[in-house]
């Protein structure tokens, strides 16, 4: 019972960080082909 509550909340962490860090990602990709866009002109 303990070792399933536990395994719970490791995953709920594993997923939240693992969004923050796709999210993080993401928006560096957007920043440098804007910044790219914006350097073309």
């Amino acid at each position: 019972m303990l070792f399933n509550s536990v395994f719970s909340v490791v995953r709920f962490l594993f997923l939240s960080v693992s969004s923050v860090f796709s999210l993080v990602r993401f928006s560096l990709s957007f920043d440098s082909s804007a910044f790219s866009f914006f350097k073309a002109y």
